[in-house]
């Protein structure tokens, strides 16, 4: 049996460390570092463990830790126990997980380590806030992250056990030319690993064809953690895994034939052009508090923006805007021809998230693919106007409200349901009638119900509605072909489709719509669509 507190372990990191440092020009090895306003002083050898607020020009090396908070509750930093935690915190109250995360740092030679539990001022708003601004330099000035993999949750340990050592073989033969070659095998792994960093530009396929088993992978607020991350040690069930942003080393992994040149590969910054399938691979993960939806993506936001003058706006940028509003949610459908039978997402969220233009506002309960714009793609809309209202200090974190102006082709649309799918076409001349040449699928972002629209005039109108919480409200019926307000906004199109997004009457704000889903269809926008303004909240 061997064991992930062995110095083989520790020696396999260093080497992978110096290797980082000394050879990998884009992990940008600067040491020291400025600090973050707080840290934990720690020290596996004396049991010691203390909240210390650095100086302002202070600079240093410390260690991050990326962990499930589980079901629990860990021990967390408060107002009313802050003082004692500058005094020193009791070894016995910290978790298990807390402690391994400290005799890991220092085995590897730092005393500072950043907790965000620890760290941050959970019972703060305001220093919540604040500290979450700071996310992305936090973890991208960290000497190294520890992403405790194999814990579910603070009281499970990383360090400990991990069974039988696989046994490898080593084959040596001779080329034609007379040079020496070797080949190499061991036992296969039952827990493949897929790395964040293995990814050309965060690939979606190989991103959801990652090992999920461990916790971890599927939380929304360890993905920037790991992505910002310059190097990264993951604690896997029977190894440790290293990634930087140059390369991917398994402690287990075979060795290399000598005359084989060790491959690297550039971890791509993430960017606007990387934005869709960023946002893709975000939404495949769960979030326990659907609030934290843009906050838990602000750092990767943040590093976005650096060096450019664009605006962000609720998960979408002003300069690709109206291309990157196609998205659309995966996996609706109607099953079994029964409504209360519908995939996943089920309902908005309960709580108001973002505006119904954003991603974000569907509660991430599927994954949303956003369209990168093709090369043959001409806009047919443009952003007049948006803006967005900042809950807090962070413009990546939470909003409270917020609106967009378009210009572009408008149709009112009719909304039937056929064979399992949502499905539009521009309004027929007699109520009921379907016109198949014209009739086109629609992605809904949620489940949809009959509603009230208000017109400027605050006249109320039939409309399609998201179904909110609190309206009671069937859904939109399984056949129900009866004729309600709605329209198309056709946003570009390319040679074959045009891409657009479905919209109803908002049954809150006057004059205004809600983005009910997406459609990229074969419609012909000369007919039945006219230049129109109009805002959606």
């Amino acid at each position: 049996m061997d064991h992930s507190d062995d110095q083989g372990v520790y020696d396999f990191i260093l080497e992978c460390l110096s290797d980082c440092i000394t050879t990998h020009e884009h992990c940008d090895a600067r040491n020291p570092v400025s600090l973050p306003s707080r840290l934990l002083e720690v020290s596996d050898q004396n049991h010691t463990c203390r909240l210390v607020e650095p100086a302002k020009d202070q600079l240093g090396t410390y260690m991050t830790l990326s962990y499930c908070w589980g079901n629990g509750n860990p021990l967390k930093l408060t107002r009313g126990l802050y003082n004692s935690f500058q005094n020193g915190i009791s070894w016995i109250d910290l978790p298990q997980l807390f402690r391994d995360a400290i005799r890991i740092t220092n085995r590897l030679g730092v005393s500072y380590l950043w907790i965000d539990s620890l760290c941050i001022v959970q019972d703060d708003r305001k220093d919540w806030e604040i500290e979450s601004e700071k996310m992305a330099s936090i973890y991208q000035n960290a000497h190294i992250t520890i992403v405790a993999a194999s814990a579910p949750d603070p009281e499970a340990p990383i360090l400990g056990a991990r069974g039988q050592q696989m046994e490898k073989a080593e084959f040596e033969f001779t080329e034609e030319d007379g040079s020496k070659s070797y080949l190499f095998s061991r036992c296969i792994s039952d827990e493949p690993f897929w790395g964040l960093r293995g990814l050309s530009v965060i690939r979606v396929k190989n991103f959801q064809s990652r090992d999920w088993s461990q916790t971890i992978y599927n939380r929304g607020w360890t993905f920037q953690e790991d992505l910002l991350s310059r190097r990264t040690i993951h604690y896997l069930p029977n190894r440790v895994v290293w990634e930087c942003w140059m390369s991917h080393c398994d402690e287990r992994q075979l060795p290399r034939d000598p005359n084989h040149r060790k491959k690297r590969y550039k971890m791509p910054k993430p960017s606007q052009e990387s934005w869709p399938e960023l946002v893709t691979a975000y939404t495949v993960r769960n979030l326990t508090h659907t609030s934290d939806t843009l906050p838990a993506m602000s750092g990767i936001a943040y590093m976005v923006s650096e060096g450019t003058c664009d605006e962000y706006l609720a998960g979408l940028w002003r300069s690709s805007f109206v291309v990157h509003l196609a998205w659309y949610v995966c996996g609706f459908y109607i099953q079994s021809g029964s409504i209360e039978e519908l995939a996943s997402p089920c309902s908005p969220c309960k709580e108001y998230i973002a505006p119904t233009w954003s991603w974000a506002s569907t509660a991430m309960k599927d994954t949303v693919e956003m369209h990168g714009k093709s090369e043959d793609a001409r806009t047919l809309t443009v952003l007049i106007d948006a803006k967005v209202d900042v809950k807090g200090g962070n413009k990546f974190g939470e909003v409270s409200g917020g609106f967009i102006q378009l210009r572009g082709p408008v149709c009112e649309m009719q909304l039937y349901y056929d064979d399992g799918w949502y499905r539009v076409q521009p309004r027929p001349l007699k109520e009921g009638e379907v016109n198949e040449t014209y009739q086109t699928r629609i992605f809904p972002d949620t489940r949809l119900c009959a509603g009230d629209g208000l017109l400027e005039t605050g006249e109320v109108v039939p409309t399609i509605c998201r179904k909110y919480a609190d309206l009671q409200t069937e859904d939109f019926g399984l056949g129900d072909n009866a004729y309600h307000a709605i329209y198309m906004i056709a946003l570009w199109r390319t040679r074959t489709h045009v891409a657009g997004i479905v919209i109803g009457r908002s049954p809150r704000v006057p004059g205004a719509y809600e983005r009910l889903g997406m459609v990229n269809s074969r419609l012909k926008i000369e007919k039945g669509f006219v230049d129109s303004t109009i805002t959606i909240v």
